[in-house]
């Protein structure tokens, strides 16, 4: 059974049901920041592992796109920022996800203000296996992304100006 919800909402659920908390041998239950502190330890490598490995369960076309999209932190709660000493204000996260599953291949997160055609070359170049066509929009076509991106002969439909 598959449900879409939020952890927080998940915890408001469980501890209303003692019957399922018995069942699934869960006997206590932990407060969405201790979650994230969690997720905080895990190092970048850990999680592009994880990444690569749930990529692979997915069937993909090798027809690919990329976007990014920034997130900003002023309206999150001042209590939440300081208890998990978060001093970031912005994010810009880059996506390269498969046409064909919608399957996140790789992603590049940033606090920096760094153009698109800057960061995309590298997730092109970590991913040039899983590249056989790459769609982007003007935030991505520059002479010098194309330019190594034709060059790159283990992605033949990189390069090309569509």
């Amino acid at each position: 059974m598959r449900k879409n919800t939020t952890y927080r909402t998940l915890l408001d659920e469980l501890i209303e049901m003692p019957r399922i908390r018995r069942a699934i041998e869960l006997e206590e239950l932990s407060s969405p920041s201790t979650l994230c502190k969690a997720f905080n330890r895990l190092s970048m490598a850990v999680w592009r592992v994880l990444l690569n490995l749930s990529v692979t369960l997915l069937p993909t076309n090798g027809v690919v796109g990329i976007d990014a999209s920034g997130f900003d932190r002023s309206h999150a709660s001042k209590h939440y920022t300081k208890r998990i000493k978060l001093t970031i204000q912005q994010l810009k996260v880059t996506l390269l996800v498969d046409t064909g599953s919608n399957a996140i291949i790789d992603l590049h997160v940033t606090t920096t203000r760094k153009h698109d055609s800057q960061i995309a070359p590298s997730l092109i170049k970590r991913n040039s296996g899983e590249v056989a066509v790459l769609l982007g929009d003007k935030g991505y076509d520059e002479q010098a992304l194309l330019k190594s991106s034709a060059g790159d002969k283990s992605c033949p439909g990189c390069g090309q100006y569509r």
